[in-house]
């Protein structure tokens, strides 16, 4: 919990349990506390203290906002928006040493009247509103005070806001910027607050009175600042912040920013309305005095800047329209200030001062140097474009040609690898354009090329001056936007040259890797090949030449695997057919007399099956289908075989029904499947250092439509509903060879579901539990209607067409009490926990809900989803794929597992033992988690094949 401090001194408090007022061992002041119920509020609460502490109280004040808005009952914050509103500050009094509260933003309306202190009593139990009322009663005299001292002063016209001095004690040059802007205005008759003049006989804690006073007399404010911070300063913020407020309520009041070596828009964005004047231009307190005397004329006459007209001396007439002409340009009556000088061209067609003053009306600016500033402030602001430095292709592609290895290291996932952003932004193609735009413009602006055409010396000379002023700024914008080019560049490059050094090492150390991988199977693959090859010559049963069928499917394209592979089908299909043959020989007498006995009743039922039946079969399922009932209408065509179109109106519909998962995350690795019907793996293809057994050797599979990851073993399904199979095999969970009409599969721990087009399931592998006691994960032979299945770690679960669930196999924590679930669309069986997506959009989940330390983790905590797609349960995880393409995840997150909330665009999900995959629309993959074995490097995969079914 955070420590609460004094708000008067910032020394520790003791607060005795469930009280709301305390006592600082430091200061010894009795002050009220906020309720110590929540981390986050304590926090809060003591950053706004330091601010308000350090008299920033516009930002204290935003952060006390913040916690009435989450803790709409807390006094305390409410006490601090008092604090903040009237400027507190708890200093030491001289006399007693005591901590004392001085006001630094007094106001017209009293403390006890205000509603934020109305909230704190409210909010406050008895006795921190006894607290609260002493103080406010304090406050109120102090303020009292200042409002009868501030009542004596005169009224100010002008308010100088700036920093005196800097961190080193010296006088800032805003100070003496100021100082000379304020002799210029008491000159003119102004009255002017210049705290450096004006507070000088004042001691500190009398300051607010004569502030308050001038703040809310001045109709203008000057605030002066020649560094960012300067303006920022907590005592210039306290005095602009206020009057800015103070102008919301008075539209007579105008606050005008003053800066100097610093950019326009370096100044405080509350600034970004108002009209800056920039004090390094030449003639800059001219022009501010100019505009002051508009705002805030004077009986006296001011001098007024304008174009020397030099008249001749015989026309008066000439002159005294210039002159006019000039005056009404002043007092910004340009239509009036264009009728005097085009009557002066009536007269004299080559006066060059009409042209300028006729440029000036039509520009609406008074001056040459106020044109040149409208100018330069319209082009102040350049948007960057984005621009790019090249990359190292042929540094690239060496490492492509030098790091390749076919089917281990591709060169899209080099290529990928050595991506690196090389953007940056820049402003010179904007400045160039600002530059030429601006030259135009001058070059053919009709009274000015004129004025220039006809101008004597004097006048050509403000002319020139003018234009070079004008050029010379925009210049060097485009020289410092070259500067600052360059010096975005060249971190640039060093950070590109350092990335590539680091990724080639990377990317070796990655090839050597792969390399090893490469060597090690291949090994492993002859090793095996020349263990197989004698088996040859002593498989004589059926049941021998299966497995040695397999063995040599396992091996994939190795030297002459398949053939031999194919020698053993075609030996076994022999004995089998000899065995039929001779099965069928005992039983032929036999049917013979049961055939005579059958023929009658089978040639009367035969009409009725073979045709009335079918048909009306047929009819219902295409009913079914036009009503969108897939599910069953999938099932009623499967049952009517090779009847008319029947068997193509099943496999369509089973494409639209069948779950197939095109990424699936196992235990230590993750397999993904292209557009093109190829596999890839990624991870640890060996149980251990010396144990290979393949589970990532999918690189030779082809027409491959459904994939899924076991825990060592890889399945994949075919096009043509036949079944391969990687990995593990000593409890049988490969042995699918002889699968036939399979749509969809599911690869658990140590067994293999498949789903056939009939809707009915085949299982192989273990069928019992890591004890060797019978538990029936594989016992789904009597299952039927089912149209969607996934193997847990010791469980199996189907979906039924009609929306329900079966589930056999290990129930130790509940898993398979799905017995009364309804409307189910999915499911997905974990290691010990079993969950179900429901055809709303919500989920159900049965099973365990802790670790295996018997700690609440809650990977069965999905009651609350909604909008959910795709589920997938990992070991003591889950995650639901949400239709706006987000996921959410809940349970054991040791390694990040479920750190998906920034996922975005993802149409599919699959969660492994301690980690997740996420396929996004692209066809790329991201992951999270567990990567020891680097079943998470799959950055580098693309063209992913997007499922029909999230």
């Amino acid at each position: 919990m955070a420590i609460i401090k004094c708000k008067m001194c910032g020394g520790d408090l003791v607060i005795e349990p469930g009280s709301s007022v305390a006592e600082c061992e430091s200061c010894g002041r009795r002050q009220t506390v906020p309720t110590a119920d929540n981390e986050k509020k304590l926090t809060l609460f003591a950053r706004a203290n330091r601010l308000r502490s350090g008299c920033e109280f516009d930002k204290a004040a935003g952060i006390y906002e913040s916690i009435v808005a989450d803790f709409p009952q807390e006094a305390e914050a409410y006490w601090g928006l008092v604090l903040c509103k009237y400027g507190i500050e708890y200093v030491d009094d001289p006399a007693t040493g005591k901590k004392i509260p001085t006001c630094h933003r007094s106001s017209f309306d009293s403390v006890l009247e205000d509603s934020d202190f109305d909230q704190a009593c409210e909010n406050a139990d008895t006795v921190a509103q006894k607290v609260y009322r002493e103080e406010a009663k304090e406050f109120e005299r102090i303020r009292k005070g200042i409002l009868e001292v501030s009542s004596t002063e005169k009224p100010y016209d002008i308010f100088i806001c700036y920093k005196e001095t800097d961190e080193k004690g010296d006088r800032t040059l805003d100070s003496v910027l100021a100082q000379d802007l304020y002799t210029a205005l008491t000159d003119k008759g102004y009255r002017v607050f210049f705290s450096r003049v004006t507070l000088r006989d004042k001691l500190g804690q009398a300051y607010e009175p004569y502030i308050f006073a001038a703040l809310n007399s001045a109709k203008i404010m000057l605030a002066f600042g020649t560094d960012y911070e300067y303006f920022n300063a907590v005592w210039v913020k306290n005095e602009w912040s206020r009057y800015l407020k103070l102008m919301a309520a008075d539209k007579s009041k105008h606050l005008i920013p003053c800066y100097k070596n610093i950019d326009a828009y370096d100044m405080p964005r509350e600034f970004a309305k108002l009209q800056a004047q920039d004090m390094g231009k030449v003639g800059a307190i001219q022009d501010l005095l100019r505009g002051i005397e508009k705002l805030l004329p004077k009986k006296e006459t001011l001098i007024q800047e304008r174009v020397v007209v030099e008249a001749p001396a015989a026309n008066g007439k000439i002159a005294s329209l210039l002159d006019r002409g000039y005056m009404a340009l002043e007092d910004g009556d340009y239509d009036k200030a264009d009728g005097f000088f085009e009557e002066v061209l009536n007269n004299d067609s080559k006066n060059a001062q009409a042209y300028i003053g006729k440029a000036l009306a039509e520009e609406e600016e008074c001056s040459l140097d106020a044109l040149v500033r409208q100018w330069l402030q319209s082009t102040e602001s350049a948007k960057p474009e984005t621009l790019s430095l090249e990359p190292e292709e042929t540094h690239i592609e060496k490492a492509v040609q030098d790091y390749t290895i076919a089917g281990y290291l591709g060169p899209d996932a080099i290529r990928k690898a050595y991506h690196f952003d090389l953007s940056y932004p820049s402003t010179v193609s904007v400045r160039q354009q600002q530059y030429q735009k601006t030259k135009a413009q001058w070059e053919n602006h009709q009274w000015l090329t004129k004025a220039e055409k006809f101008a004597s010396d004097q006048e050509a000379q403000k002319l020139a001056a003018a234009k070079k002023t004008l050029f010379d700024a925009l210049d060097q914008r485009l020289s410092d936007s070259r500067a600052e080019e360059e010096a975005k560049k060249k971190p640039l490059r060093q950070r590109y040259e350092a990335f590539l050094v680091e990724k080639d090492r990377e990317i070796e150390e990655l090839y050597r890797q792969k390399l090893a991988k490469k060597e090690a199977v291949e090994c492993y693959r002859e090793n095996r090949y020349q263990e197989l090859v004698p088996k040859l010559e002593t498989a004589r049963t059926i049941e021998a030449l299966h497995k040695l069928e397999w063995e040599f499917k396992e091996l994939g394209d190795y030297r002459d695997s398949a053939t031999h592979a194919k020698t053993c089908e075609e030996s076994r299909n022999a004995l089998l057919a000899q065995k039929a043959v001779q099965e069928k020989a005992k039983k032929k007498r036999k049917r013979a007399l049961i055939l005579i006995c059958l023929l009658l009743i089978a040639a009367a039922a035969a009409v009725v099956k073979l045709i009335v039946i079918p048909a009306l079969d047929y009819q219902n399922a295409v009913k079914l289908m036009e009503q969108g009932s897939y599910e069953k209408a999938v099932l009623a065509f499967s049952s009517l075989g090779d009847y008319r179109d029947a068997r193509q109106h099943s496999m369509e519909l089973w494409n639209i029904v069948a779950q197939r998962d095109t990424i699936s995350a196992g235990e230590y690795h993750t397999v993904g499947l292209r557009a093109d019907g190829t596999v890839v793996a990624e991870g640890r293809d060996k149980y251990s250092d010396d144990d290979y057994i393949g589970q990532c050797w999918v690189s030779y599979w082809k027409d491959i439509v459904a994939i899924s990851a076991g825990r060592l073993h890889t399945v994949g399904l075919k096009a043509d509903g036949t079944v391969e199979a990687v990995g593990e095999y000593k409890h049988g969970q490969c042995r699918v060879s002889d699968w036939k009409d399979i749509v969809a599969i599911s690869a658990g721990a140590y067994h293999t579901v498949g789903l056939k087009a009939n809707g009915t399931v085949v299982a192989v592998g273990s069928n019992k539990d890591y004890e060797g006691n019978h538990i029936g994960q594989c016992d789904v032979s009597n299952w039927k209607d089912i149209v969607a299945i996934s193997a847990g770690w010791d469980h199996t679960v189907g979906l039924k067409a009609d929306g329900t669930v079966v589930a056999v196999g290990d129930n130790d924590y509940g898993q398979c009490n799905v017995s009364g679930w309804k409307d189910i669309v999915a499911v997905s069986a974990g290691n010990f926990h079993t969950v179900g997506l429901k055809a709303d959009g919500t989920v159900v989940a049965v099973g365990n809900n802790k670790d295996n330390e018997g700690n609440h983790i809650g990977q069965c905590d999905v009651s609350d989803w909604q909008d959910i797609v795709a589920i997938s349960a990992g070991y003591y995880h889950t995650i639901g794929l949400k239709a706006d393409g987000a996921v959410v995840a809940v349970g054991d997150n040791d390694y990040g597992q479920c750190n998906v909330s920034d996922w975005k665009d993802i149409v599919a999900i699959s969660a492994g033992w301690d980690y997740t995959v996420g396929l996004k629309a692209d066809g790329t993959l991201v992951a999270v988690g567990d990567n020891d074995d680097g079943q998470c490097d799959v950055g580098g995969w693309s063209d992913i094949k997007i499922p029909a079914k999230p």
